[in-house]
């Protein structure tokens, strides 16, 4: 009891000291307050990149749904689904033409599809499509990191507040020479970001 009668007296000076100085910014009504802007603020400062970051990690797409970019994941799943199938059919022909070349080594005489190939054109066609096959899975590999790292920047722009007023200004300006002790004229553009 003692304890609660110290704490509503120390509430008690502490508004008296309020109203004796006339310092009204602590006492706004709730009223007064604009839910939109209450709305932003909470909003906007509930993307974390981190999260975005492992949603997209462990999902992809499911960072910019967490962003509210949900317009995003169409485009990623098709660049997906395009990459792995270029590793599927790059990896069908390799794995063709390199049974065709160890035929041809073995038997001495192949008739693959509608033509002829010799051991030289057969071992480039193999080759061509093994490799075509590693780019596949190297741009899937990219791919993959720049979702995450898309969902990661966009949920770290999203708390970046900008103004509606930006401002250049071009001024003259005079530097001095650090070789010799003279100066020089020219213009500097200076651009204000204001809050």
């Amino acid at each position: 009891m003692l304890i609660d009668s110290l704490r509503a007296d120390s509430a008690r000076n502490d508004l008296k000291m309020i109203i004796e100085k006339k310092d009204t910014t602590f006492l706004v009504p709730v009223d007064s307050l604009s839910t939109e802007l209450v709305e932003d603020n909470i909003s906007k400062s509930e993307y974390k990149p981190q999260r975005a970051w492992w949603y997209s990690a462990i999902l992809p797409g499911m960072g910019q749904v967490y962003n509210g970019k949900a317009w995003k994941v169409p485009i990623i799943y098709t660049i997906f689904i395009g990459a792995f199938y270029m590793i599927d059919d790059n990896n069908y022909k390799y794995k063709v033409f390199k049974d065709a070349y160890k035929n041809y080594a073995v038997d001495g005489s192949p008739k693959w599809g509608k033509g002829e190939y010799s051991e030289s054109q057969l071992k480039d066609r193999k080759d061509y499509y093994r490799r075509n096959r590693d780019l596949s899975i190297i741009v899937a590999g990219l791919m993959y990191l720049m979702n995450i790292i898309d969902a990661s920047v966009d949920a770290n722009l999203m708390n970046f507040d900008i103004s509606d007023d930006l401002t250049m200004s071009v001024q003259p300006d005079v530097e001095p020479l650090k070789i010799q002790p003279q100066s020089t004229f020219g213009l500097k553009f200076v651009i204000t970001l204001n809050k």
